[in-house]
C-alpha cells in the first residue's frame, strides 16, 4: 500500500516547508513542465479519507472543499481572532491544465448538495407569489394570509385548505427550517391552495430568488442583472467549461469587457440598489460580490497574459490558478468515503440553512482556538516572510494570498473531529504556502509555454517565406510579414540557426540548408 500522508500531531510551532526550486524553463525541444512537491501534512480523517477514495492527493481535495464551503458562508461568516477580528471567508478557483477523470468526479460531488439544492429552489419559485416573497424578505412580520375573495368550496377542500396553510405558517419562523432536516417532498407537498383568488404560499423564504450558491452555464455578460435575484447579492458561479475560459474560444474585444465587468464582482463593490417594492427602504447602493470555480486550458492563460494592459491580469490577482492535474496516488484496496462524504454534506446544508434562513449571530463565525493564539501569530510571520520570496510586496498577485491561510483555516476547523490531534493551522499555513508557489509556478509556465509556442510559429511562417522566395534578407521578410519589425526576428533566426535549418550567405541573405 502507498502512504499518501505523514499523518502527526502539530508541533507547538508548526514550521513551513523550505521553498521548492522552480524547475528549469520549456523549451521548444522539449516542453517540460514544473511539478511542485505537494505537502505532507495532515488534513484529518475526513480530507485524507475523501482523498483516498478518489486517489487524490489531499491538498488537491483541501482546496476543492474550500472553493466550495467559503464561497456559501453567507456575509457575516469568518474566523474570529484573539482581537475580535474576522477574516470572511472566501475563494475563486480558476483550475488550469488537464482534468483527469477522478478529478470531475469529485468536482460532481463537491457541488451535489448545491445542486440539489438549487434544483428545488427553481422548481419551488417557480410556483410562488414574488410579492408574497418580497414582503417576508424585505418586510418586518411575517406574510398576510389574506387575499382575494376566495370562491366557494365544500367544507372537505376548505380544511383541507385551511390545513395546507398552517403548514406553511410554521416555516415562516425566525429560526427557519431545521438545519438537520431538509426534506423536499415535504417542503413542496404542502404547498396546497383551492379555489379562485387563493393565496400560494412559497414553503421557505428565499426560495423564489434564484440560488446565490450556484449558478452552471450562465454567460458573464449577465451576471451582474442575475445578482438582482441572489440572496445577499452575492453569488458562486459554477463553469467547468466553454465560454471566454474555453481554449477553442476565439479570443475578442467583447471578452476584454467581460472580465472588466467580472473583476468588480470578484473584489465587492458597491452597486446601484433597484427597490422590488416602495416598502422595501432608502437604501440605493448595496455590496455585490462574485466567486468564481471556472475551468482554463495553460494556452488560453499564456494568451490572456502576454498583454499586461489586459483586465484578465487583474482577474488572475483575484483567482487562485490551480492545477490539480498531478501529484495523483494510488493504494491497493478500496475504500468508499460514506461517512465522509455525509459530514460534508451535512456541512454545506449547516451553512446553507444559516446563510439563508438565519440571523447574523446565526452564521459561522468561528474562533482561533485560545491555546494556539501564539503559535498562530508566530507561524503568520514566518508564512509572509516566505510569502515574500515567492510573490515581491509589488506584486498585485500578493494581496489574495496575505490572508489564505485564515481562510483555509476557518473551513479545516469544521472537519476537526474531536479525538484527532490539531491539524487545521499547520495544514492551513502549508497550504496556503503551496497554493501561492503553484499561482507563481503557473503564471511562469503559461507566459514560457506562449513565447515559445509563438516562437516556433514564426519559424514556420519564416521557413515557408524563404521556402518560396528562396534567400532573402531580413528586409523581403518584413515585407511578407506585414512589416514586422526587424528586431522580432533575431529570436526567429537565432533558434533556425540553432538547429541548423538556415545560415547567412556571404551576401548577408538568409539561406534554408539544401536550397540552392
Amino acid at each position: 500500500m502507498i502512504v499518501i500522508m505523514t499523518t502527526s500531531s502539530e508541533p507547538s510551532t508548526p514550521a513551513l516547508p523550505t521553498s521548492d526550486t522552480p524547475a528549469s524553463p520549456p523549451v521548444p525541444s522539449t516542453g517540460a513542465s514544473q511539478v511542485l512537491t505537494k505537502p505532507g501534512v495532515s488534513y484529518g480523517r475526513l480530507i485524507e479519507g475523501i482523498a483516498i477514495e478518489y486517489s487524490l492527493h489531499p491538498v488537491d481535495v483541501a482546496i476543492g472543499i474550500a472553493g466550495v464551503l467559503t464561497n456559501i458562508a453567507g456575509p457575516h461568516a469568518g474566523l474570529v481572532d484573539s482581537g475580535g477580528g474576522r477574516v470572511k471567508p472566501h475563494l475563486s478557483l480558476l483550475r488550469i491544465g488537464s482534468t483527469t477523470s477522478r478529478l470531475h468526479l469529485l468536482e460532481r460531488r463537491l457541488f451535489h448538495p448545491l445542486r440539489t439544492r438549487a434544483n428545488w429552489l427553481r422548481q419551488s419559485a417557480s410556483s410562488h407569489s414574488r410579492r408574497l416573497a418580497d414582503i417576508w424578505t424585505f418586510a418586518s412580520g411575517s406574510p398576510p394570509s389574506g387575499g382575494m375573495k376566495h370562491g366557494d368550496l365544500p367544507d372537505f377542500f376548505r380544511q383541507r385548505r385551511d390545513k395546507a396553510n398552517e403548514e406553511q405558517e410554521k416555516l415562516f419562523t425566525e429560526r427557519g427550517l431545521d438545519p438537520q432536516v431538509f426534506d423536499e417532498m415535504s417542503l413542496t407537498g404542502s404547498m396546497m391552495y383551492f379555489g379562485r383568488g387563493g393565496n400560494p404560499v412559497r414553503s421557505t423564504p428565499g426560495a423564489v430568488h434564484l440560488p446565490s450558491f450556484f449558478f452552471e452555464g450562465i454567460s458573464l455578460d449577465k451576471v451582474d442583472t442575475v445578482l438582482n435575484e441572489s440572496i445577499h447579492r452575492e453569488a458562486l458561479l459554477l463553469m467547468p467549461a466553454g465560454g471566454v475560459f474555453d481554449q477553442f474560444h476565439k479570443l475578442s474585444s467583447k471578452d476584454e469587457t467581460l472580465a472588466r465587468v467580472l473583476v468588480p464582482l470578484l473584489r465587492g463593490h458597491d452597486t446601484k440598489f433597484a427597490p422590488l417594492h416602495p416598502d422595501q427602504g432608502p437604501g440605493t447602493f448595496e455590496y455585490a460580490r462574485v466567486n468564481l470555480w471556472a475551468s482554463m486550458s495553460m494556452e488560453r492563460l499564456g494568451e490572456t497574459l502576454q498583454d499586461e494592459a489586459s483586465p484578465w491580469n487583474e482577474l488572475y490577482d483575484q483567482c487562485l490558478l490551480w492545477d490539480c492535474s498531478t501529484g495523483a496516488v494510488t493504494q491497493n484496496q478500496i475504500y468508499k468515503a460514506d461517512n465522509e462524504w455525509r459530514l460534508y454534506d451535512q456541512v454545506v446544508h449547516e451553512l446553507l440553512e444559516r446563510r439563508c434562513f438565519g440571523s447574523i449571530q446565526m452564521q459561522s463565525r468561528i474562533p482561533i482556538p485560545p491555546d494556539y493564539q501564539r503559535t498562530f501569530q508566530n507561524t503568520q510571520n514566518k508564512y509572509l516572510a516566505a510569502l515574500e520570496g515567492i510573490l515581491p510586496d509589488d506584486s498585485s498577485h500578493a494581496a489574495q494570498f496575505c490572508d489564505l491561510p485564515e481562510r483555509l483555516m476557518w473551513v479545516f476547523l469544521q472537519f476537526k473531529r474531536d479525538k484527532e490531534d490539531f491539524w487545521c493551522g499547520k495544514a492551513a499555513f502549508t497550504t496556503a504556502l503551496y497554493a501561492a508557489r503553484m499561482h507563481a509556478s503557473m503564471l511562469k509556465q503559461a507566459r514560457e509555454m506562449y513565447t515559445v509556442r509563438t516562437l516556433l510559429k514564426s519559424a514556420e511562417q519564416v521557413t515557408a517565406i524563404l521556402s518560396r522566395k528562396g534567400p532573402c534578407k531580413v528586409r523581403e521578410l518584413q515585407r511578407s510579414c506585414n512589416k514586422r519589425s526587424a528586431d522580432s526576428f533575431k529570436p526567429v533566426l537565432d533558434l533556425l540557426q540553432q538547429q541548423g535549418r538556415v545560415r547567412v550567405d556571404p551576401d548577408n541573405r538568409l539561406q534554408l540548408i539544401g536550397q540552392s
